[in-house]
């Protein structure tokens, strides 16, 4: 999210010098600092690479493709210092990264807000499946096919259900043209299509004017819903209740289920297993990892946006250094964007 071209080019030309230079001498600089080469390598790549995304060098856009889809109108005589630019061609995009007219725009800031906050929740949605994609391949190589049904699973479903929606969302809207609403109607608004989604299932209330943004949108969010309250469910009672009836510890690795009556079943519940662990304890651990999972998907996704607040910080400062420091000596001027259907 740190998106900058010249602060992330610096960065990496530095780590690579750490990673090429003579790390022998602990007491020397690069030898200090060695343990952290790959780590700020990789820091210099993204921040590079996101710098593109967002055509930032330090605060100024970079013409990368030679064009912009933006024209000039015509001057706003009411206001000399805007130029009123229009989108003649809708069908014109920038191969990569932000058209750099936005930069000198007045909608600047609700329009990179709008896009890296949306940017920092895609990323971090995908970090978390990142790690939870580890703990069942973990549960998988330690053979504890427990851990992998009821944990993982229930896991990964839940965020996918949520939180991937969510960002299936964005990125559907992200892909639509909303140029042509019908009138009375208007474009949706992603976060209030998810509270909507808990709150009634998906079904918008009368006054509600939002366009849906996918055909049979209710029926998904409501099936999207029943996933999220079956799979915490499954988390919560299934491990236990399974580590009972096998009458096995929570550090077992294999697992059989047993031929038992109902009365057995019954006695192996309410007793003690042969392993370390009672299925009290066992019952206990599963509601901490149960609850720990379902509420730090949800504040660890709402905690990704202080990556959008590191990134609209650092633009902002870059761009007050440049607006109070730099451009005084130069003619500058803001735009305002319209987009013309015709």
């Amino acid at each position: 999210m740190f998106g900058d071209v010249m602060h992330g080019t610096w960065l990496t030309v530095f780590s690579a010098w750490i990673c090429f230079a003579d790390k022998s001498d602990p007491s020397s600089f690069a030898g200090a600092v060695a343990p952290y080469r790959y780590l700020l390598l990789l820091m210099g790549i993204f921040s590079f690479y996101m710098g593109l995304i967002y055509n930032d060098f330090s605060s100024l856009p970079l013409m990368l493709w030679g064009r912009t889809c933006y024209t000039v109108e015509e001057q706003n005589t009411n206001d000399p210092s805007k130029i009123w630019l229009h989108r003649a061609d809708p069908e014109c995009v920038q191969p990569f990264g932000i058209d750099p007219v936005w930069y000198r725009s007045t909608q600047e800031i609700v329009f990179m807000n709008s896009f890296k906050m949306k940017t920092s929740v895609i990323l971090g949605v995908a970090q978390m499946s990142l790690g939870t994609c580890m703990k069942g391949l973990n549960s998988l190589y330690f053979k504890k096919p427990l851990d992998f049904i009821f944990e993982f699973l229930t896991q990964i479903f839940l965020i996918l259900v949520l939180f991937g929606f969510m960002d299936f969302m964005i990125i559907v809207k992200w892909l639509t043209n909303w140029d042509n609403v019908p009138e009375g109607k208007s474009a949706p608004a992603v976060i209030a299509s998810m509270i909507i989604m808990f709150l009634s299932g998906g079904v918008r209330p009368e006054n509600n004017n939002e366009l849906d943004l996918m055909d049979n949108q209710t029926e998904i969010m409501k099936t999207m819903l029943t996933i999220a309250i079956i799979c915490p469910i499954m988390m919560l009672y299934c491990k236990p209740i399974f580590l009972a009836l096998g009458n096995k510890g929570v550090d077992d690795d294999d697992f059989e289920p047993p031929m038992s009556d109902c009365h057995d079943l019954v006695k192996g519940i309410v007793t003690k297993t042969s392993g370390n662990h009672s299925f009290s304890e066992n019952f206990i651990h599963q509601i901490i990892e149960t609850i720990e999972y379902s509420l730090g998907t949800v504040s660890n996704t709402a905690s990704y946006l202080r990556l959008w607040a590191l990134s609209l910080a650092h633009s902002q400062l870059a761009k007050v250094f440049f607006d109070q420091g730099i451009a005084p000596g130069l003619k500058s001027q803001s735009y305002v964007l319209v987009s013309l259907t015709s």
